[in-house]
């Protein structure tokens, strides 16, 4: 099963426990959609976005045997956020990018800090620690990012590079849905060529 990018309260029974319910409803009373004051926005955040999920495993034992995958474009920041989530939770996780290369803000908007996907996390922090970038990156957050990264995997995975089969995948962006879907289609014409040769 594929999820597409949530954009209205959507329920998955991933356990028996489980409710994943996120609300980006645009109805803010008459005003034009991205234009709500603080205040009216925050409350409506807390209020309607909920995430419960079933209580952390017991050791060596999963809550579910759907084995999931979460996908964005760089495995860095949405899919990693997901995973580790996940992850505490006792489900079987593993998360992906779909992107040719890892980005990740740079100093300036039109100069990002590009690397290949094989580049581990502990192979990037030391660029950003280098004494006149380690204020800039600590505080947008990049170097808790990444050091939150390295505690859940080595190095970020590109999804068209795995062959492992998934019950569940949810991505995180309407753009990663298509390359997702783009490249299960490849697989499929792929192994149907393989068991043909056969």
């Amino acid at each position: 099963m594929i999820m597409s990018p949530i954009t209205n309260v959507k329920r998955s029974p991933l356990s028996q426990n489980t409710v994943l319910t996120v609300n980006n409803n645009d109805n803010n009373n008459g005003n034009s959609p991205g234009k709500r004051s603080s205040q009216e926005l925050e409350p409506e955040r807390s209020s309607k976005r909920v995430c419960r999920l079933s209580p952390t495993q017991s050791k060596g034992k999963f809550v579910s045997d759907l084995k999931i995958a979460v996908v964005c474009s760089s495995n860095q920041n949405r899919s990693m956020e997901a995973h580790n989530l996940l992850k505490k939770r006792g489900f079987k996780v593993e998360s992906f990018g779909t992107g040719s290369c890892v980005k990740l803000p740079g100093a300036t908007i039109d100069k990002p800090n590009v690397y290949s996907f094989n580049t581990s996390y502990d192979e990037q922090i030391p660029r950003f620690k280098r004494k006149k970038d380690q204020v800039f990156y600590t505080q947008n957050g990049l170097l808790n990012m990444l050091d939150r990264n390295r505690r859940i995997k080595p190095k970020p995975e590109r999804f068209q590079d795995n062959r492992d089969e998934f019950d569940l995948v949810i991505t995180c962006q309407e753009r990663v849905f298509d390359q997702v879907l783009e490249d299960l289609s490849e697989k499929r014409q792929q192994y149907v060529q393989d068991g043909a040769r056969d």
